[in-house]
């Protein structure tokens, strides 16, 4: 190791500020409910789709949302029906040169057990920068 470290000392690795949070996004809603009538009992969630085409429910019950820059695991948070929904993973999503540039997020909605409502994500960059949310109606 000294070795390898001796022959790179000179090369400078670039830092920088993590980027903001510039988008956000509700990527799909997943539940029991949907198992055998969707693929993986999932719907996927189009821009700008406010409601959900189908009715959601069950358990497992869960919806994956994405964000572009640095918000993530420590700063993100999403309700549904006015409860606190958990985080269940958080991935890195990485471009061609392997630089994470956003997440995506697995949120547990299962619990207490509602079938409908609103479901909120919030994503706050993690340095200076903006909050961002959006939303969706789960029926």
């Amino acid at each position: 190791m000294k070795k390898a470290y001796k022959a790179n000392k000179n090369n400078k690795a670039v830092k920088a500020a993590a980027p903001p949070v510039s988008e956000v996004g509700i990527m799909a809603v997943c539940s029991q409910q949907q198992v055998g009538q969707l693929q993986d009992g999932c719907e996927n969630i189009q821009d700008n789709q406010t409601s959900t085409n189908f009715n959601h429910g069950g358990n497992p019950f869960q919806v994956v949302t994405g964000v572009v820059g640095y918000g993530g695991r420590n700063t993100d948070s999403a309700t549904f029906a006015g409860n606190q929904a958990t985080m269940i993973d958080c991935v890195g999503i990485a471009g061609s040169d392997n630089v994470v540039f956003g997440w995506w997020e697995w949120w547990d909605i299962s619990k207490p057990s509602n079938s409908s409502g609103e479901f909120v994500y919030t994503a706050r960059s993690i340095n200076v920068g903006p909050t961002m949310s959006t939303s969706i109606y789960i029926k």
